[in-house]
């Protein structure tokens, strides 16, 4: 089986850096970023595994660069409890 979609995410600092190494520059600035992005997923019932991978680009950062993410993970199924049938 093959999933096909759109990631996002959105992260924003909630409380002040703090510390004696903080440039003057970032005092009382707050990281905000969101982000976008394709994934696909492909499901091998042969390893009862699932293979994802996920690239997504920042848009709009404030007080910090803007990059890229990459992720990717291997799932495995351990363990069904009885009764239940694959989905």
């Amino acid at each position: 089986m093959l999933d096909v979609g759109i990631a996002g995410f959105a992260l924003w600092q909630v409380a002040d850096d703090r510390g004696p190494d903080l440039p003057p520059a970032l005092r009382g600035a707050r990281e905000r970023v969101l982000g976008i992005g394709p994934e696909i997923g492909i499901t091998i019932p042969a390893l009862r595994a699932k293979l994802t991978a996920r690239y997504e680009w920042d848009l709009g950062a404030r007080a910090r660069p803007e990059g890229q993410v990459l992720v990717a993970s291997l799932s495995f199924l351990a363990w069904r409890p009885p009764g239940r049938r694959a989905q």
